[in-house]
């Protein structure tokens, strides 16, 4: 039909030279000045203020778009006047109120969006009696309510999409959903829903989206749902499901997405997932308890499954915090597409010293993930680790009980981001071939027996922001370049070896947060830059051998919550200056040859919840206010083992009496 002249406004279009167009329109009397108006497309702008009442009165409108905007107030009632009106777009605005029960005035109304706004009451009952509806978007709302009170089925005969995510919809999902026969998408997470999903839904046959993650539904997967022959994406995950995964469901060839983690499910995966489904794209079945022999649970063995060839479009793979067991299959490397692997937190075990489904692995040249972390593998990292994907970020192999060295081929991963294998038993030293990690950010090889000394190449990585070498067996010095990693963000050398005295470079790290030193043989004294470290929240450079006296420009490090200088040989008094330490929760200055009296200041650090000055050679009166009345004497216990000076009413002797009552 050819439209009047001013039949449809597309201001987007008017005005296609301005970026964005701002005015209130709340000043603008639209329905007497185009009474013909049919479409209104005023989307994608900053318009703001109320929508005028006045819309009402341009009453041939069929079409009225004004999403992304800014918007605010309620939804005028008087748009219900629009009988002709067949698509009203308002989403994505800062409208609230509720939505008025006049929109189900709207008989011709094909499609509603009124998502991505602040609306707050429940769906008014009339919407819902707009059978040429074919889409609704009231997702990311403040909207309340039992759906189950509605008939949803007969009304909207005609529905193909339900989003109504992101809400606080409570009560069980209606049964008559499957009454809605044309229905592709059904799109209810993260809401409040309860019960069980309803196994009705398994007749809607066009169904290709199910979303229903998120909630608090409970009891079994309908094996029903293997009947929705055309179904793409299915999410019931973060639920409270139990019982097993029916077969059913990997009898849908058409599948792409399947998530039924953090549910509470048992049994084994289905053998059929390796036949059937030959197009999903993505599993996540973290999070469950699917293998379990103990208690008359089931068992299972991954290396049942050949994910291999019949799964060639799959791109993640998320079976992490199961009970799987058994050896890793190398078969799923032969999902050549995958990008992700989460494996992490099972039981599977490697039949050979070396762990074969690294090198397997190889074959996944898109890989970007890879998780095995948690396993008792009880292996070595195979010099094939260097031929994984470019791609690679991420390599996660820690508690593993791998044994042996990192091979020097690790280098090859140039896109690597993160390596973590804490919690091993490695040996040999850190190979220099880490410098090729140029985009490396997170170094973690905590807990393990690496040994030899730290490589002066590691300050060549320009992104390092955390190096964690904790209780390993690493000798030597720190490098003096140390200084030169303007990213470093987390330094942990704890409980190793290491020797000589802290480089005076690593006291101009101005972005350092963390730095735990504990537990060496470093010496000399600490300078007056440490109070350099001004965003430092931990300082722990406890169990050394550090001497002379406490700096008192460690009073400028206003964001320290923890600091513990503990069994070393400092000298000298506690400076004044850390009481004004305000952000200080635990302060330990233990087992050195401070002398001088605890700094009546400290009665102001009111987080302190910590302190720990004994076996020093304190004397004076310890102070009475603040923190102090929660403090024990065992806190004040000199190398004499005589506590200093209390007032005879101080609040620690009474609590000592309660603690020895």
């Amino acid at each position: 039909m050819k439209k009047s002249k001013n039949a449809a406004i597309d201001i987007n279009l008017i005005y296609k030279k301005c970026q964005k167009i701002r005015t209130n329109l709340d000043l603008l009397v639209l329905g007497y000045e185009v009474p013909n108006l049919e479409e209104l497309y005023l989307d994608s702008n900053n318009f703001h203020g109320r929508i005028p009442n006045s819309f009402a009165n341009s009453s041939k409108l069929a079409e009225i778009s004004l999403s992304y905007n800014k918007f605010n107030g309620s939804i005028p009632s008087e748009i219900g006047r629009i009988r002709t009106l067949q698509i009203l777009y308002l989403g994505s605005n800062d409208l609230s109120g509720a939505i008025p029960p006049e929109l189900g005035n709207l008989q011709n109304l094909v499609e509603l969006d009124i998502g991505d706004n602040f609306l707050t009451g429940s769906i008014p009952a009339s919407i819902f009696n707009i059978s040429s509806l074919k889409y609704i978007k009231i997702a990311r709302n403040n909207l309340s309510g039992n759906l189950d009170l509605l008939v949803l089925g007969y009304e909207l005969p005609n529905l193909e999409e339900l989003h109504l995510t992101n809400n606080n919809f409570h009560g069980g999902i209606p049964n008559s959903i499957a009454n809605s026969s044309k229905l592709t998408e059904i799109s209810l997470s993260y809401n409040k829903f309860n019960g069980s999903i309803p196994s009705e839904i398994g007749r809607i046959r066009t169904l290709q989206i199910l979303y229903l993650g998120s909630n608090d539904l409970s009891g079994t997967i309908p094996p029903e749902l293997g009947n929705l022959e055309n179904l793409m994406g299915l999410d019931i995950g973060d639920n409270f499901l139990t019982g097993y995964v029916p077969a059913s469901i990997f009898n849908i060839s058409s599948l792409k997405y399947i998530d039924i983690a953090r549910n509470n499910l048992s049994g084994t995966l289905p053998a059929n997932i390796r036949s059937n489904c030959s197009r999903i794209e993505k599993v996540y079945l973290h999070v469950n308890e699917l293998i379990s022999i103990l208690d008359n649970q089931l068992s299972g063995n991954l290396d049942l499954l050949v994910l291999d060839y019949e799964l060639p479009n799959l791109e993640g793979l998320y079976l992490d915090s199961n009970n799987f067991h058994g050896r890793i299959p190398n078969s799923i490397a032969n999902s050549s597409k995958l990008t992700e692997i989460y494996l992490f937190g099972n039981n599977f075990i490697s039949e050979s010293p070396e762990l074969s489904f690294v090198t397997s692995f190889t074959k996944c040249r898109y890989l970007i993930n890879l998780a095995f972390g948690d396993n008792p593998l009880n292996g070595i990292l195979p010099v094939s680790v260097g031929n994984l994907s470019t791609s690679l970020q991420y390599l996660s192999g820690y508690n593993c009980d791998l044994w042996g060295s990192i091979p020097k081929e690790i280098g090859n991963l140039s896109s690597l981001i993160k390596l973590s294998l804490y919690g091993n038993q490695l040996t040999g030293s850190i190979p220099t071939s880490v410098v090729d990690l140029q985009k490396l950010q997170g170094l973690y090889l905590e807990t393990n027996k690496i040994s030899g000394s730290i490589p002066g190449n590691l300050c060549e990585l320009q992104f390092l922001n955390t190096l964690s070498l904790s209780q390993n067996l690493i000798t030597g010095a720190i490098p003096d370049c140390i200084g030169n990693i303007t990213t470093l963000r987390s330094l942990y050398i704890d409980a190793n070896r290491l020797t000589s005295s802290i480089p005076a470079t690593l006291w101009l790290q101005n972005d350092l947060l963390e730095l735990n030193l504990s537990s060496n043989f470093l010496s000399g004294s600490l300078p007056q830059e440490i109070g350099s470290l001004k965003v430092a929240t931990l300082i722990d450079l406890s169990i050394n051998r550090f001497s002379g006296g406490i700096p008192s420009t460690i009073g400028h490090l206003q964001s320290l919550i923890n600091l513990s200088l503990a069994h070393n040989t400092l000298q000298g008094s506690i400076p004044e200056s850390m009481g004004k330490l305000m952000s200080m929760e635990r302060l330990d200055l233990s087992y050195n040859n401070l002398s001088g009296n605890i700094p009546k200041s400290y009665e102001a650090l009111r987080y302190l919840t910590y302190l720990d000055v004994s076996f020093n050679d304190l004397s004076g009166e310890v102070p009475f206010g603040g923190p102090f009345k929660n403090f024990s004497s065992k806190s004040f216990l000199m190398k004499d083992y005589v506590v200093i000076q209390y007032m005879v009413s101080h609040p620690a002797i009474l609590l000592d009496q309660r603690e020895e009552s």
